[in-house]
């Protein structure tokens, strides 16, 4: 009678460890190329949930846009929407959060008077990330503090409600071109 095989041999193994190991090596910079863009959308998400609570507030308060900590009241949830997944700072939260005012946003900014604006809605800059909020005053914020936590991207929400995600070329050129800022 023939031996039954009950197990595998060597080779077998080492083939199998291989491929395995191939499959992994292909996959692992997809896997972290997703966990990168999960991260720029819950920062994306959390950035347009304040602007949200920023026009509710302006709404109740005289067509006064708040700095970020004053969204508080509007937002649930409220200590992870002050956080930027990628900020690795101590003590980030409502008393220093991830993102800040522009210097330059008005004062007196309703959605409703967007219109009225020197610059184009579109081009003005309301909030974006950055390192010093919640440390320097927004009127002493530069372009040199803009934070750039995604893949050498930050987030930037405008008066007219849109995010964008952009580089160091590009939040300059939205700056010089259109919103008051960025010096």
């Amino acid at each position: 009678m023939k031996r039954m095989k009950k197990g595998f041999t060597l080779i077998e193994l080492l083939v199998v460890i291989a491929i395995v190991g191939i499959l992994i090596a292909l996959l692992a910079p997809a896997i972290a190329s997703t966990h990168e863009k999960s991260q720029i959308a819950a920062c994306m998400n959390n950035i347009k949930q304040i602007s949200m609570a920023a026009f509710m507030y302006a709404d109740d308060h005289n067509a006064t846009i708040p700095d970020v900590p004053d969204t508080v009241n509007y937002t649930q949830n409220t200590e992870n929407i002050y956080k930027c997944p990628r900020d690795t700072r101590q003590g980030v939260g409502i008393a220093k959060p991830s993102y800040t005012a522009w210097q330059y946003t008005p004062a007196s900014l309703l959605p409703a008077d967007l219109g009225s604006l020197p610059s184009l809605p579109s081009e003005t800059v309301l909030y974006l990330e950055s390192d010093q909020a919640g440390v320097k005053p927004k009127t002493e914020i530069t372009k040199s503090d803009v934070a750039y936590r995604h893949d050498n991207r930050t987030v930037v929400v405008f008066a007219d409600g849109h995010i964008f995600s952009c580089n160091n070329q590009q939040i300059s050129a939205i700056l010089l071109t259109g919103s008051r800022g960025l010096e």
